[in-house]
């Protein structure tokens, strides 16, 4: 039998923020590109709704064109 880690992850109530994630990474990283190419490939292709929705069981929001200030 295969482990299955969603078994031992369940949303248990509404989301209570609202806020945006980020990943940091050192100032100049040679990986900095790499990582916005790849979320920008999971954004445009869906991949990333798929797993919204999988995990938070909602509707994936529609994100802001810039961050707030």
């Amino acid at each position: 039998m295969l482990f299955n880690p969603q078994s031992l992850i369940k949303v248990v109530g509404k989301l209570l923020t609202a806020e945006y994630y980020g990943i940091a990474t050192p100032k100049d990283s040679p990986n900095l590109d790499a990582i916005n190419k790849s979320i920008a490939t999971l954004l445009a292709n869906g991949t990333y709704k798929q797993i919204y929705q999988k995990w938070f069981n909602i509707e994936f929001p529609q994100l802001p064109e810039a961050l707030p200030l």
